[in-house]
């Protein structure tokens, strides 16, 4: 029987006369494709527009197709959007690159006017971004407690304190 992407691979002769291989076995397995809503996205610029034109592009008589064609976009138009925005670490980092810079600029010499009032507005963004970042945490954190929260805790219990006589 022959498998696909599988590959035998010959390896050096030890003091015996037998051969070892390396049998090397690929599978493609697909990963679906789950759709998890972020928390902090209703804080990013073009939420709204991406959400009220996906709930607008589609309108059947009947109730429950209605709907249920509604979310359907809307979960079409939420992933190709939270596709095209950047990745908040990414973000984050290129942020405090550029205060770092300022920064290093400022021990030179005074900042003038205007690369004050940006360095302001670089820093009310990455404070934006910052809570934004700790909403995902907070959001995906949970789950993981929740899934695997208590797992410990059955094998070790807390049976109160002992007294020690000296």
């Amino acid at each position: 029987m022959s498998y696909p992407n599988t590959v035998v691979l010959p390896l050096a002769k030890s003091v015996s006369d037998h051969t070892p291989c390396k049998v090397q076995i690929g599978t493609h397995i697909p990963k679906a494709t789950l759709f998890q809503f972020g928390n902090y996205w209703t804080l990013i610029p073009g939420f709204m527009d991406t959400v009220s034109k996906a709930w607008l592009s589609c309108s059947y008589p009947d109730g429950a197709i209605n709907i249920s064609t509604k979310l359907k976009a809307l979960r079409a138009a939420l992933k190709s959007w939270n596709g095209t925005k950047s990745n908040l670490r990414i973000l984050i980092n290129h942020y405090n690159i550029v205060i770092a810079f300022l920064d290093d600029f400022e021990e030179i010499r005074p900042l003038h006017v205007p690369e004050r009032n940006f360095r302001i507005i670089i820093q009310s963004h990455l404070q934006k971004l910052l809570h934004c970042q700790h909403i995902y945490r907070k959001q995906r954190y949970t789950e993981k407690l929740v899934k695997w929260g208590d797992e410990n805790t059955k094998k070790f219990p807390c049976k109160g304190h002992r007294e020690v006589q000296i």
